[in-house]
């Protein structure tokens, strides 16, 4: 071997002999199962800490998108309100909710200073749409005893008013009863009612990001 031959053949081992000696001595590649078990304890301590995590919304326990309505809203549907002079109906309760104005049942005009972002009729299943009923003369009210002993009622007086009302009562909330002879009314109202919640869904104009 000429002297040229041993330099390179000893060139080389030197330069292996390095590389293996930096591979040996650097520290190893990190890897993810290095870190243990990450628990919810270590994730808090991490933030406790002040060590930044990838992502900001993580433990993020508080709400970053709060809404605002009302969620015990009366028609004239329901008995109560109905009687004692709610006229507002379904359609008047979802124009107050997207910001429109409407006319209040003392004659006055009203509207919102900004539009809800939803809106929950919660009318008494009890006697729905009685008052509506009364007041419109309805055919089906009028056909059943009770119905029609309450329409007359009503139509009598300060004191028939009371004595209708305290019945109502009595039988809607304390016996639990239906005094009606057939759900026949009761039937008729919830169709309608159905019929115009299909009729807002379509026609409605959207207010806020459409959240109503």
């Amino acid at each position: 071997m000429n002297h040229q031959h041993l330099f390179e053949t000893l060139h080389l081992i030197l330069v292996v002999t390095s590389c293996t000696l930096v591979l040996a001595t650097s520290p190893a590649l990190a890897s993810p199962y290095d870190a243990g078990k990450i628990t919810e304890e270590s994730f808090e301590a991490k933030k406790t800490a002040g060590d930044k995590v990838y992502s900001p919304y993580a433990g993020r326990d508080y709400p970053d998108q709060v809404l605002f309505g009302d969620m015990h809203f009366h028609t004239n549907l329901s008995f109560d309100a109905g009687l004692i002079g709610t006229s507002l109906d379904a359609h008047d309760g979802y124009k107050v909710a997207r910001g429109e104005k409407v006319i209040s049942n003392t004659g006055q005009p009203v509207q919102l200073i900004r539009p809800l972002d939803f809106l929950v009729i919660t009318d008494h299943a009890e006697m729905i749409g009685l008052a509506p009923a009364i007041q419109e003369s309805n055919p089906i009210l009028l056909n059943d005893p009770w119905g029609k002993w309450v329409y007359e009622r009503f139509n009598s007086g300060a004191e028939g008013r009371m004595e209708a009302f305290a019945n109502i009562i009595d039988k809607g909330t304390v016996q639990g009863i239906n005094p009606f002879s057939s759900n026949e009314l009761t039937h008729s109202i919830w169709n309608d009612f159905n019929q115009d919640c299909g009729s807002i869904q379509r026609a409605r104009t959207f207010h806020r990001n459409d959240r109503i």
